[in-house]
């Protein structure tokens, strides 16, 4: 018997610096950063997306390398299946699930979720077997989704918990930002859901951590960018990797190689000599009326995590 394949899960909320992060540990020898695999199916079956190194998903030589091994190809796949998983998918982010997760008890991943789940196996094992990746790294974020990994046979799930400053989301959330893969804008949210979504998601992540019994650590976005070097270190060791092919110079610059990633922020889409700097532009463009609102709705989860109130970590 084979053994499972290792994937990275980073958990979180939207905005909170898991591209960059994802972009880093996809350069490591033997690690595949695939993005957020939970948009296979609209945005690149259904849609057809660019992906980060060009050409559009259908027409991707590993893509369709990918659906070949896992379904005979992307012509097993009907139309209506294609939209059956995107359903299935979506609803493991955007449901009722989440405050049953947040309040520490695990969800149903499991009714009515059969086909799906038996393709998403079958599409990780194939992505693994595509790439000879031994790790995958998928920052599809979404606790409720992680939960639904963790049962899949053939998968040994570790879920790395990447926690950013509220008012840092919120502020990048409000953010006009080009949309590389389909034209136009990427959406935009008000201080108000930012906050929301910040509070459930990590307190989802957290509960994941606690009664998932999966291995599980927290990594916050201002500690990574302080001390990358470390803090990736300190990751590839959590999970058994060796290091080989450590994507970082002296000083804090990287060559970031072309990936197959699809879909994602204008960051998915970047290639060769790169600088890993935090974005810290909240500091002085986020208005202290919406920040208070932000420090408002978030309340202890934040403080939970070392961010106080009216002192910007």
């Amino acid at each position: 018997m084979s053994p499972p394949l290792d994937v990275l899960y980073i958990a979180g909320c939207g905005r909170s610096g898991s591209t960059v992060l994802d972009n880093l540990l996809g350069q490591f020898e033997g690690c595949f950063a695939g993005g957020e695999l939970w948009q296979v199916w609209r945005r690149g079956l259904i849609e057809n997306r660019r992906c980060s190194d060009g050409p559009a998903f259908r027409e991707h030589p590993f893509w369709r390398e990918v659906l070949a091994r896992a379904f005979g190809g992307q012509g097993e796949i009907t139309d209506a299946q294609a939209a059956g998983f995107a359903r299935a998918a979506r609803s493991l982010l955007v449901s009722a699930r989440y405050p049953r997760l947040a309040l520490g008890s695990l969800p149903d991943v499991r009714t009515g979720l059969g086909d799906y789940r038996e393709a998403t196996a079958r599409l990780y094992a194939a992505i693994a077997a595509a790439s000879g990746a031994r790790v995958l790294v998928d920052s599809s974020k979404s606790p409720v989704y992680a939960a639904c990994l963790a049962g899949l046979p053939g998968l040994r799930l570790h879920v790395l918990h990447l926690v950013r400053d509220p008012r840092a989301v919120a502020h990048s959330w409000a953010r006009h930002r080009e949309q590389p893969d389909k034209g136009g804008m990427m959406d935009r949210h008000g201080t108000l859901w930012s906050g929301l979504q910040w509070r459930m998601a990590n307190a989802s992540a957290r509960a994941l951590g606690a009664a998932g019994g999966l291995p599980y650590r927290v990594l916050r976005y201002e500690d990574f960018t302080r001390s990358p070097r470390e803090e990736l270190l300190s990751i590839t060791r959590w999970l058994g990797h060796d290091g080989a092919g450590f994507p970082l110079q002296a000083d804090g610059c990287f060559v970031l190689r072309p990936g197959h990633a699809f879909s994602g922020n204008p960051g998915r889409f970047r290639s060769g000599p790169q600088a890993l700097r935090a974005d810290e532009e909240w500091r002085r463009a986020l208005a202290a009326p919406k920040r208070r609102v932000v420090e408002l709705i978030a309340g202890a989860e934040m403080r939970r995590y070392g961010y106080s109130a009216g002192s910007p970590s």
